[in-house]
């Protein structure tokens, strides 16, 4: 290596020290002087912050929360479907643009099913605390509607994404006839991902990349507010064990998998 390119590194160094220092020495000064305070006044109030209101609240959105995102996501995700399938039907085989049109109707539909299905857990999830809770005074008529609706309402959701990802495949499929695989299949990711083309697979890999750098983000966010929680809520060490875990294998499924690809067939453990 010559000496102009060891001087660029060190030039190049030296900004992306200046930059980190600009970040790092204010959040250490404003940590030193909002955690103190936050930590007398949360231990001091501690388990003053969970109000009954927000049970009551809990309780009442709880049945419905299980069943209306399900028929919202329905009827949208059908126009959607709806609205490609008509698009496709006048096209013409040459406008690039209709089918970059159909393609992101597909992927926005695949999407609300996906996060439709997690609020499903994350219903029957308020459903489950709230039976352990046992709140007094809840009616029995509300209880058993809490109870049939919660577990109805997630499995209705995870049908239903089910559902429309076999038949998104299905057009998929129609629209492309080399693309293969089954949604019902457990081996369907590596099936359909064999049948693309390069630029599809580029395009995956780029997203696959994108979500890595994401949660990458996210993590040290959600131990964050772990905390933060921790300082007014009586929230055990459980939540930090999920956190640090989910972190673990984020991380570690990653570089498990670059070890492969830069070491042959050999998983360096």
């Amino acid at each position: 290596m010559d000496e102009t390119r060891k001087n660029e590194i060190r030039e190049e160094n030296r900004r992306a020290r200046n930059k980190f220092l600009k970040i790092f020495v204010p959040a250490v000064i404003v940590t030193l002087l909002i955690v103190p305070p936050v930590v007398w006044f949360g231990m001091g109030n501690r388990g003053t912050v969970d109000s009954d209101s927000f049970i009551q609240l809990a309780r009442a959105v709880s049945p419905w929360f299980s069943v209306v995102p399900t028929l919202i996501t329905l009827v949208v995700c059908e126009s959607l479907l709806r609205r490609s399938r008509h698009a496709y039907a006048a096209w013409n085989g040459e406008e690039e643009e209709t089918m970059m049109h159909i393609e992101r109707y597909l992927n926005v539909a695949l999407w609300l099913g996906t996060v439709n299905m997690i609020l499903g857990f994350f219903s029957i999830s308020v459903n489950n605390w709230l039976t352990i809770e046992a709140i007094s005074g809840e009616a029995e008529a509300h209880f058993l509607l809490r109870a049939i609706l919660g577990p109805v309402g997630m499995m209705c959701a995870v049908a239903y994404n089910y559902f429309l990802a076999h038949r998104i495949v299905e057009f998929e499929k129609e629209m492309n006839p080399e693309k293969k695989g089954s949604v019902l299949d457990p081996r369907f990711n590596d099936a359909w991902l064999a049948s693309c083309d390069e630029a599809e697979k580029q395009a995956a890999y780029r997203a696959a990349y994108r979500s890595y750098r994401t949660t990458s983000n996210v993590c040290p966010v959600m131990w964050l507010l772990c905390v933060i929680g921790s300082i007014f809520w009586d929230i055990g060490l459980f939540p930090y064990v999920v956190v640090i875990v989910i972190w673990l294998f984020h991380v570690s499924s990653y570089c498990l998998e670059t070890f492969r690809h830069s070491q042959g067939n050999q998983i360096l453990l």
